[in-house]
């Protein structure tokens, strides 16, 4: 296990007020052999299965990881660690970790992004987005939905329900008042709205919306025309209240984002089998059934409708009259003075929203690529390494929406890839052209491929090849 990944997943929760946050690492306790102990004084202590066997708090917890980072086996395998040719954190600015500017970022539009209080927040055009994880990189993409907002316009179709608009009962996700109120009618029927969209054969569609219990708690959203989806239309409820999904059916993926004041976002993917006209559903549910008698006055609020043809969710983009597109983020700085151009090692902290979106080089999502010097990316789930156009090296399958530190490293005509500090392939390649790349791109190429959605919280680059021992304990921190 990977005591940098315990300590990251350790600071999240024990410094986060999110219940959402707290259950989501409950639940993959396999995966990060972690288990919450919500009992007792303080009310939050954590034991770590196989590394820290009782419960301890956040502060007992950093000691013991101190102590065992300390041992004897890793005595002296600091080295070179502190003295990296280029840092870049990646957290909160572009800045390196000795001040300077050396990125160029781009982005043709505005975009949003989710702060680390969760609060929706716009960033104007060629403005990087950071989040808790680091900064966001993500490929283009399009809201067909138009009115995302304005669910009172004749664009969405209500059935036995109503919209209220604006309203002033409560916040919306950037913390003004632009949230609607859906409110079931008193006949027997769906509550419900939506809208109509078009969509191809084989493509995957991602609905998504941003809900809020009121006096009902639990929503649908679905696409409908079940004939579009092979019969059955993708599906997914929620309850607001708990912040747990509830049932799906069909789903090729569902997620939930909890954001401030009580807000959602909820996802739902699905993929067309057949071409033709289908709706995106947001429906109200009462104790698992949507088709009821209502009461006439009982809703909850909704803001934010989004469909892409994605394969995931990726950040709100606002709609009105038509679509809106928002462009892809190209972050880059120059090769000169921050690349060695003999052995060199490069670690970088990753985490990707999705992955083996496709087999072929059109698929790949790129963490960090300088055209023949050296590239990493991710496609079929596992990372590929390249150096000098030569020989790729290969990981094993990786998870989703998991921490990952990725470091290549070139020595003596031989490089090598490790995942969390743990070496996994290694491949002769071509000796040191002698130069330096002109322009380095993190997340993506520089041209049409990027991480589709992700984030990149460090880089470090040395200019020596680190030991193993170097690489392992570098990947921790």
């Amino acid at each position: 296990m990977s005591y940098r990944s315990v300590r990251q997943i350790l600071n999240e929760v024990f410094d986060s007020d999110d219940s959402v946050l707290k259950t989501i690492h409950k639940t993959e306790g396999e995966v990060l052999n972690m288990v919450l102990d919500e009992t007792g004084d303080p009310a939050l202590k954590v034991r770590v299965d196989g590394l820290i066997t009782d419960s301890y708090t956040k502060a007992e917890t950093d000691t013991l990881l101190e102590s065992k980072m300390s041992s004897s086996d890793y005595a002296g395998a600091y080295g070179n660690l502190d003295a990296p040719l280029t840092s870049l954190p990646l957290r909160k600015n572009l800045l390196t970790s000795q001040g300077q500017s050396i990125c160029t970022f781009a982005r043709a539009s505005t975009s949003t992004s989710r702060d680390r209080y969760g609060v929706l927040k716009t960033a104007a055009a060629d403005t990087p987005r950071f989040e808790r994880e680091g900064i966001l990189l993500e490929g283009a993409s399009t809201n067909l939905l138009t009115y995302s907002e304005q669910f009172d316009n004749s664009a969405w179709t209500k059935s036995g329900s109503t919209i209220t608009a604006n309203t002033t009962s409560a916040s919306d996700p950037y913390g003004t008042n632009l949230a609607d109120r859906l409110t079931e009618n008193s006949a027997l029927s769906g509550h419900y709205l939506y809208q109509m969209v078009s969509v191809n054969a084989g493509a995957y569609y991602t609905l998504s919306v941003f809900v809020k219990a009121d006096t009902r708690t639990q929503v649908q959203i679905n696409f409908g025309t079940s004939s579009i989806w092979g019969g059955t239309n993708p599906t997914v409820i929620f309850d607001c209240y708990e912040g747990a999904i509830k049932s799906t059916i069909n789903a090729v993926k569902t997620e939930v984002i909890s954001f401030s004041n009580g807000w959602y976002r909820i996802m739902l993917t699905g993929v067309a089998v057949n071409s033709g006209t289908s709706s995106a559903n947001i429906l109200l549910v009462n104790n698992l059934i949507t088709n009821y008698t209502g009461d006439g006055s009982s809703g909850l609020y909704i803001f934010g409708a989004q469909l892409e043809a994605m394969p995931f969710a990726t950040s709100y983009i606002p709609t009105t009259t038509a679509a809106a597109t928002r462009a892809e983020d190209i972050l880059s700085f120059s090769g000169y003075d921050n690349l060695p151009i003999d052995d060199f090692t490069i670690l970088i902290n990753a985490n990707l929203s999705a992955l083996n979106l496709g087999s072929t080089a059109d698929y790949r999502q790129y963490l960090l690529y300088s055209g023949t010097y050296f590239s990493i990316y991710e496609v079929s789930g596992k990372i590929y390494a390249y150096v000098n156009s030569s020989q790729s090296l290969i990981s094993s399958p990786i998870t989703v929406n998991d921490n990952y530190c990725i470091a290549i490293s070139r020595k003596n005509g031989v490089a090598s890839l490790y995942i969390n500090g743990s070496l996994v392939s290694s491949s002769t390649v071509d000796q040191a052209t002698g130069v330096y790349p002109p322009i380095v791109y993190i997340g993506s190429n520089g041209a049409t491929r990027s991480i589709r959605s992700g984030y990149i919280s460090k880089l470090l680059i040395y200019d020596i090849a680190l030991t193993e021992k170097e690489i392992e304990v570098a990947s921790w921190t």
